[in-house]
């Protein structure tokens, strides 16, 4: 699952690109032995996705999305139930929660601190 990170992250970007016209520009780092690749983006925010395996052996890519000026994220899971599985689709969920913002998840700004609402 691991060989699946920055692919999954090309695919996310890709999918922003094409829903808003606008690339999500950035730096990345991966780190394969922890199962953790990040893209920090230059106006702020970042989309982290981490891969692990469940209790019952199902494998799982976790996705925290941050944006600029909000502390808090919203995680959206990925789990890849069979071989055949549409990890196109799956990128484009993440970019639609990335695109619609942290107030269309339930995350706001009160008083210069995050909360979930």
């Amino acid at each position: 699952m691991n060989a699946r990170l920055l692919s999954f992250l090309n695919l996310v970007q890709d999918a922003v690109a094409r829903n808003t016209g606008k690339a999500l520009e950035g730096s990345r780092y991966v780190n394969f032995h922890k199962g953790l690749a990040c893209l920090s983006l230059k106006e702020g925010g970042s989309i982290q996705v981490q891969s692990f395996v469940l209790a019952d052996g199902q494998a799982c890519l976790k996705v925290a999305m941050t944006w600029s000026g909000c502390a808090n994220h919203v995680v959206h899971a990925v789990y890849p139930t069979s071989l055949q599985f549409d990890w196109n689709r799956s990128a484009e969920q993440v970019a639609e929660v990335w695109v619609a913002g942290p107030e269309a998840s339930g995350v706001v700004e009160a008083s210069g601190l995050a909360a979930v609402g």
